[in-house]
């Protein structure tokens, strides 16, 4: 297990993530930037893109944004919401989703790194402070973020690793986050 190299800078961007999440983030030249709204939304925040997004997408001006996370957290209704906020057509706005967390993570590592990828990072998905901590070196290192729980490493998870086949992976967070036999599980599966 190893950590990359770090530096890099911004640019223009090329497209916009959508999240379940409460930060904004930017992010290294050959990442996307990262917009995040609001954990456990309520009814109305699920329908609603926030406007503090929708003045962002206006002024970054995105091709594309892909969204992350299934109806729970994001309603089909903020679709409709984020193209017009971003000046771009229904049909680049797209959703990346799985059945859980965990899943969608391997999804969007499977959609931006159909190839395989050097090094992916690996993060406990039941809190997200590693995950975000992450983001800018896997973004730098070119690889993904995927998540684990504490003392097992999901399916989509291990299967997506296999199918990069990293020459590294690394894992953040202490042994509370990610016990010993969870870390040696995902050494060993890719």
């Amino acid at each position: 297990m190893t950590s990359p190299s770090r530096g890099a800078e911004e640019t223009s961007p090329r497209g916009s993530i959508i999240a379940e999440g409460t930060w904004e983030v930017g992010t290294p030249s050959d990442a996307r930037p990262l917009t995040l709204v609001r954990p456990r939304p309520s009814e109305r925040e699920r329908s609603t893109l926030p406007s503090a997004t929708a003045t962002e997408l206006g002024r970054l001006h995105p091709r594309t944004v892909v969204v992350l996370g299934g109806t729970a957290a994001v309603a089909d209704g903020v679709l409709s919401q984020i193209a017009s906020a971003a000046g771009i057509s229904a049909s680049s706005v797209v959703r990346v989703a799985g059945a859980d967390r965990w899943s969608t993570a391997a999804r969007l590592s499977a959609r931006v790194f159909p190839s395989g990828a050097p090094t992916a990072y690996t993060a406990s998905g039941m809190s997200f402070a590693d995950a975000l901590a992450a983001a800018p070196a896997a973004a730098t290192a070119g690889g993904p973020v995927l998540l684990t729980r504490p003392t097992s490493a999901p399916d989509a998870t291990t299967t997506e690793l296999a199918r990069l086949r990293p020459s590294s992976v690394v894992v953040l967070g202490g042994p509370a986050a990610v016990d010993a036999s969870t870390f040696a599980h995902i050494d060993v599966s890719f």
